[in-house]
């Protein structure tokens, strides 16, 4: 009786043994990530409309990865994207996840997680590997790319759309009032309240019988500011021809003084007084600035001008 029951007891024991042992080796298959004997495919396409500078990168994942990466807190690693310009050569890395920047998508249906790889070189072949790296131990190699790939230029970029909607409401805004002016309706143009002073101050020196004095700085013609000012002169000088008014115009660079006799002499002939143009109203002074501004000052106390302009860089 005492034999048999021993047996039995056993007999039980073998048994739970068994299970255990098969629980054990089932958790530890569970728990074993994938190697590289299974190494997936990776899954390259260019980014639409793009400025030609970024790839999109699908990683296949199995459920182990795939599950780990989603719960962000019980990770004990990352995704690393290695990229190379020749297979099997030396892959840098150039993004990893987590942390997601915002360009990370999961698909649950597919079991793929794709980023954006940025600052590319157009028309470069790239290859890439998806590797799991945990914070101890070596890298796992996920997935790999064996074909290369190069990034495209779009035709438009998608992200200055925003831009592209701007400059066709101006554009639009333009034609529009362009087709009605052309009908012969009535447009309210607002007038520029500097130009209305610069007629009042040539029309006050004419009531006055003085000049005009127009400085248009110290600068040569390579200088923005110099062009603007000889632009304002013409309109200046055109006023002035059409009141009978003298405007006197000192300059300290030879190329300049040049400038503002042919702006002088194409401003009177616009007028229709060219028999009222003088030369010698646009004259060269110095190329030193204190002596410019001395001889300027000096002008300015003897002729007493009943109007001063100032237009250019001093």
């Amino acid at each position: 009786m005492q034999t048999s029951f021993l047996h039995i007891l056993k007999a039980i024991a073998c048994s739970l043994s068994i299970v255990l042992l098969s629980a054990i080796i089932a958790n530890g298959q569970e728990a074993e990530p994938d190697q590289p004997a299974n190494v997936k495919e990776l899954i390259i396409k260019d980014r639409d409309w793009d400025n030609g500078d970024s790839l999109i990168v699908t990683v296949p994942l199995s459920d182990f990865y795939f599950k780990k990466l989603q719960d962000l807190e019980q990770a004990d690693g990352h995704l690393l994207i290695g990229m190379s310009e020749e297979y099997g050569g030396a892959y840098r890395p150039v993004s990893q996840f987590p942390p997601n920047d915002g360009t990370w998508e999961f698909d649950e249906e597919e079991k793929t997680l794709s980023g954006r790889v940025s600052s590319l070189t157009r028309h470069s072949h790239y290859y890439f590997r998806a590797s799991w790296e945990p914070e101890e131990g070596d890298l796992t190699l996920l997935a790999e790319s064996t074909e290369p790939m190069q990034s495209k230029r779009q035709w438009f970029i998608g992200e200055k759309r925003n831009l592209a909607f701007v400059g066709f409401v101006i554009c639009g805004s333009v034609i529009f009032f362009i087709e009605i002016a052309k009908r012969g309706r009535p447009l309210k143009v607002r007038k520029i309240a500097g130009l209305n002073a610069v007629d009042e101050a040539v029309g006050r020196a004419t009531e006055m019988g003085r000049s005009v004095l127009f400085v248009p700085g110290i600068q040569d013609l390579n200088d923005i500011q110099t062009i603007a000012g000889l632009n304002i002169l013409s309109h200046v000088a055109k006023t002035a021809a059409e009141f009978d008014a003298d405007v006197e115009v000192p300059t300290s660079r030879a190329l300049v003084m040049t400038a503002a006799r042919e702006t002088l002499q194409g401003s009177y002939l616009s007028a229709g007084r060219p028999d009222a143009y003088n030369p010698d109203l646009a004259y060269y002074v110095t190329d030193e600035q204190f002596g410019y501004v001395a001889a300027v000052s000096g002008s300015m106390v003897r002729e007493q001008p009943a109007a001063c302009f100032y237009m250019g860089a001093l």
